[in-house]
């Protein structure tokens, strides 16, 4: 027997004959699934259906063709979000179960088609003028407002992109009329506040219960992009050790939270940004023999592998 408990919990009466003949199948392995897979595959065909088609009408813009295209994908969008809103459950602040298996993806199919259709005619008509920062901020919070309306997590991760996009854009235009296109501050610090401010709204709305589960998503990108920007800080800018400072006590809190909540990602995020960080500042401390660098970057690294392993055991796999 695969599972050596299965016999105890049916002899106690804990499974009814249904579930113990259900459970031994699967354990066998004679029932498997491929939730998966399917899901992977369904994912890799909206994106690729929607890659597909927006390379399409790109490449016929100004064509005739162009504009059936953009019909045809107007009308497949517009189809998703009524296919959407007419199966959606009533608005509630937990979590709530797709209605249909194939929900989640037209949900994602018309975000996704909304993106092309809009940045085709701001590219094409200039609807926002030359606020191109602006037509990145209205799917954005179109996105966040779908988001909440239909709990959906992937239209969450789009809006908080194109959010961290909008943000990116806005100062980068900013910074071409100062004559100051390349300056990293331009990006680094609006990166840095950005992420500080949405992670402060995500711990706020889970204190209140709204959309809790929302959180993990928020933090995995507020982590990538903080975690990004400081080491981008510390590479670049002085001084040097309070930035240092900043970004280990963040990847702490990284380290502390991957505990508390057990989930393994945010562990690695902020063992990893500490390692570079710690790295980065003993290279600065002056010339060190190639072979000591050898061997630190032998030992250290063996070192990181085991205790991340080791770590992780103790995590959970979320």
């Amino acid at each position: 027997m695969p599972f050596p408990y299965l016999d105890q919990l049916f002899e106690k009466k804990l499974l009814d004959k249904k579930q113990y003949t259900l459970l031994s199948a699967i354990y066998s392995k004679k029932i498997f699934s491929l939730y998966y897979e399917l899901r992977t595959g369904l994912y890799l065909g909206v994106l690729s259906f929607t890659t597909g088609a927006g390379i399409l009408i790109y490449e016929n813009a100004g064509s005739l063709a162009h504009l059936l295209n953009n019909v045809v994908l107007s009308a497949i969008m517009l189809a998703c979000f009524w296919y959407a809103g007419r199966h959606r459950a009533p608005f509630t602040t937990a979590e709530v179960e797709s209605p249909t298996p194939y929900y989640d993806y037209v949900l994602l199919l018309g975000a996704l088609l909304f993106l092309i259709i809009e940045g085709y005619l701001q590219n094409i008509y200039g609807v926002f003028g030359q606020q191109w920062g602006l037509a990145v901020a209205v799917p954005a919070a179109l996105f966040f407002v779908v988001a909440y309306v239909f709990d959906h997590r992937g239209v969450l991760s789009l809006a908080i992109v194109t959010a961290a996009a909008a943000v990116g854009l806005q100062v980068s235009v900013v910074a071409w009329y100062k004559n100051n296109v390349f300056s990293e501050e331009s990006l680094i610090y609006p990166a840095i506040i950005f992420s500080v401010c949405l992670t402060a709204i995500a711990f706020v709305l889970d204190n209140l219960k709204i959309k809790r589960h929302f959180t993990f998503s928020y933090l995995l990108w507020n982590s990538v992009i903080l975690l990004t920007a400081l080491l981008a800080a510390l590479f670049q800018f002085q001084p040097k050790l309070l930035f240092f400072l900043i970004l280990a006590t963040t990847s702490a809190g990284a380290i502390y939270h991957a505990r508390k909540t057990q989930t393994y990602v945010f562990f690695l995020m902020g063992v990893t940004s500490l390692y570079i960080a710690v790295t980065y500042m003993i290279a600065r401390l002056g010339n060190i023999d190639p072979v000591i660098w050898y061997l630190y970057f032998l030992a250290s690294c063996i070192g990181l592998v085991f205790f991340v392993i080791r770590s992780v055991r103790t995590l959970g796999n979320r």
